[in-house]
């Protein structure tokens, strides 16, 4: 009987330990993401400054040529630069909608880990109950009375 005692006793600190290390996986995976999200943030807000900053650049360079020639308030040269605004708004508009897409990726994929350290320490549960419930005598001492 002493063996069976230290057989569950042996099973129940795996289970333990085992639903310890899966809540601890879980939470580095969401902080891993997290982080992989910041970065992510990061490199959205870089690519929106570069776009305007790219804009900013084609709209002083196409006032200036417009100005040299002596053409500055055409409707050529104000179409030129309303295009380029249109097209900056576009993109800063696009690079948004990544952004949002990105981060709804990343709370799902949160969700995921949640989900699967749960499922984790739920099988260790589920294998600790049956160690006891087969150290016990299982289903065969079930049947006798």
């Amino acid at each position: 009987m002493s063996a069976i005692v230290a057989a569950l006793t042996v099973t129940a600190v795996a289970a333990v330990g085992g639903a310890i290390s899966s809540r601890k996986a879980g939470k580095a995976q969401r902080e891993s993401m997290a982080v992989q999200q910041r970065q992510a943030d990061i490199q959205a807000a870089r690519s929106r400054y570069a776009a305007v900053r790219q804009a900013r650049i084609q709209r002083g360079a196409m006032q200036q040529q417009a100005s040299t020639q002596g053409v500055g308030g055409s409707s050529g040269v104000l179409g030129g630069v309303a295009g380029l605004e249109s097209s900056l708004a576009s993109e800063v508009s696009t690079n948004y909608q990544i952004q949002g897409l990105s981060q709804q990726a990343s709370a799902a994929n949160q969700t995921a880990a949640s989900a699967q350290s749960n499922a984790a320490i739920w099988g260790a549960v589920g294998g600790l109950s049956s160690s006891i419930f087969q150290g016990l005598g299982g289903f065969q001492k079930l049947g006798k009375k």
